[in-house]
């Protein structure tokens, strides 16, 4: 086509193959606009691919060659029962032929309705799609999931191959509806959380009302570094810790902010992710509780758990979880008042 300047391109399908694709596919588990077979019409390169022998049988064509004494090449491998669609041919084709002669016109005109139906049913669920997202990026997207169960059911599962479709881009043959019917049983598990794993590396984990797809990332997200100066540190995801010397002490109320005295921490101050066992002693709780715990306690999307920022000194004693919990007051008077002001700021 490039080579020519071509703007469409004929192909020979008929409508036997129609039927076989379509039952194929329908046999595979396939969903969606997948199970209207062949199109008619469609883009391909800067033109299109059209087939206009689909309202014909595979006889209408051999008893015309015949009858202008054509001789159409053979591929031997069609009679061999070790493929699949060969099997469709061989067997089922001419068992429906049978049974109505003209099964191939209405298989087309199936095949015509469905993807009619099929475009009109994809923009009601973008539409319905849009009030669900929580992010959307090229390798992740996360979903409410209390949101999502509101819209109708037949564009609940059309939003889900909406997601997959977009996040694949080349969709594996080995995706099929059942992968579809667990996400579902996901979402109507008892328990708030909950992972998938689907081909290639796409993970689908639930945490509490929301859902995140997402390819498998390994340690990438993983951070670590140390703020031994005055001024804004960036996390890897927009976020800043924020470093203050000062010299009175305040009263920080809220979680988003920490003072401390730097007779009670060793330097320098290390902003990482959280590793096995960590725990803390919390601000008036006798003892230490998990890091895993305060999360969960906090309700905190699995998703997130795994680069929340974890505030330590040099001797790895967490000082502060942002946003969620500070570390036990000392209770020693230094009679200093040499102090380190932490605070948090997301991005915006």
């Amino acid at each position: 086509m490039n080579e020519c300047q071509l703007t469409h391109l004929t192909l020979g399908h008929h409508g036997d193959d129609q039927i076989e694709t379509m039952l194929m596919r329908l046999t595979r588990g396939s969903s969606g606009t997948a199970r209207a077979g062949i199109p008619f019409m469609r883009p391909f390169q800067k033109g299109f691919i059209f087939r206009p022998f689909l309202c014909l049988s595979r006889n209408d064509i051999e008893q015309y060659c015949v009858a202008r004494q054509l001789d159409p090449r053979h591929d031997p491998s069609n009679e061999e029962d070790d493929y699949l669609r060969n099997r469709f041919r061989k067997y089922v084709v001419p068992f429906l032929k049978r049974e109505n002669i003209h099964v191939h016109e209405h298989f087309q005109r199936f095949s015509e309705e469905l993807q009619m139906d099929e475009t009109f049913l994809q923009e009601l669920t973008l539409q319905q799609m849009s009030k669900v997202w929580k992010e959307k990026k090229q390798d992740k997207i996360t979903i409410d999931i209390v949101l999502f169960q509101a819209i109708p059911i037949s564009l609940q599962r059309r939003g889900i191959q909406l997601i997959l479709n977009y996040l694949y881009k080349n969709r594996p043959a080995s995706l099929s509806a059942i992968h579809i019917d667990h996400i579902f049983s996901l979402f109507k598990s008892g328990n708030p959380s909950g992972k998938l794993d689907l081909p290639l590396g796409l993970k689908v984990v639930r945490s509490y009302q929301e859902c995140h797809f997402q390819f498998y990332t390994g340690n990438k997200e993983a951070f670590r570094f140390e703020m031994r100066e005055p001024g804004e540190y960036a996390l890897p995801n927009g976020d800043l810790i924020i470093l203050e010397n000062m010299s009175e002490r305040l009263e920080t109320n809220t979680n988003d902010a920490i003072q401390l005295n730097r007779c009670d921490i060793l330097p320098p101050i290390i902003v990482r992710t959280r590793e096995h066992g960590d725990r803390m002693s919390l601000k008036g709780m006798q003892g230490t509780k998990k890091i895993k715990d305060i999360f969960i306690d906090h309700k905190v999307p699995v998703d997130e758990r795994n680069h929340w920022p974890v505030i330590t000194d040099s001797l790895n004693r967490i000082l502060w979880l942002p946003n969620l919990k500070k570390c036990q007051d000392s209770k020693v008077d230094h009679g200093n008042h040499d102090y380190i002001l932490l605070s948090f700021r997301k991005k915006h």
